[in-house]
């Protein structure tokens, strides 16, 4: 009588994955995507802080290869463009944009245009609230 061998737990471990399905492509991109987001937001925080310069973002992106940099960039680019609002401090502002100028396309007359749209609006939040007052 052969006797019945007891299996560790990786091994039993290994049975269970085997059975499971593979990854779709979109699953994939989305664990990716989940990896590396993070990554990208970190970076816009630190550079809000001021613990990174401007100039130290291109460098910091050039860390990751290919997909990778480019979950780290749109992610960065969101969390810098988060700050770009009319209710945020306009030294907030301008840093932010700096920082999206360095890792995009950024154009500066931009940046013009959304201080004179800010200036606009802080013109008639004044106004109207010497109305209420």
């Amino acid at each position: 009588m052969e006797e019945e061998r007891v299996k560790s737990a990786f091994e039993l471990a290994m049975e269970r994955i085997s059975g499971m399905p593979e990854l779709t492509p979109e699953e994939k991109a989305a664990q990716k995507e989940k990896e590396y987001g993070p990554l990208g937001t970190a970076l816009a925080v630190r550079y809000m802080a001021g613990t990174l310069a401007a100039d130290e973002l291109p460098v910091e992106l050039q860390r990751y290869d290919g997909a990778q940099q480019d979950i780290v960039r749109r992610a960065l680019i969101a969390g810098l463009f988060s700050e770009v609002r009319l209710d945020n401090n306009p030294g907030n502002v301008r840093r932010a944009w700096n920082g999206l100028e360095q890792v995009t396309a950024a154009k500066r007359d931009v940046l013009d245009s959304y201080a004179k749209i800010v200036k606009e609006f802080e013109a008639a939040r004044d106004k109207e609230s010497r109305v209420f007052s």
